[in-house]
């Protein structure tokens, strides 16, 4: 059996499979963005009451953290994508 590109297998797609096929696409990828965006608010959330209440010891690590979760969630930044996983393998 022969193996077929992504963009080869897409093209022998019916047209109603291939609308359906970017459909799903479009959908995985706005509810990612949402998902993304909540993660976001919820790290700015969270940077207010470390500021507000002073509850860590470590805030500058805290912060950090904070900072990096929100440009990870950032889908128009690549800075991200360099960083090294350190307790997570993909």
């Amino acid at each position: 059996m022969e193996n077929k590109s992504i963009v080869e297998q897409v093209a022998e797609l019916s047209e109603l499979q291939a609308k359906h096929l970017l459909l799903m696409y479009l959908e995985n990828k706005t509810q990612l963005q949402y998902r993304l965006a909540v993660i976001n608010e919820d790290a700015e959330g969270m940077r207010d009451i470390l500021k507000s209440q002073g509850l860590f010891d470590d805030e500058a690590e805290c912060f950090t953290l904070l900072n990096n979760i929100q440009i990870a969630c950032d889908l128009s930044s690549d800075e991200s994508l360099s960083w090294t996983l350190t307790n997570t393998t993909l």
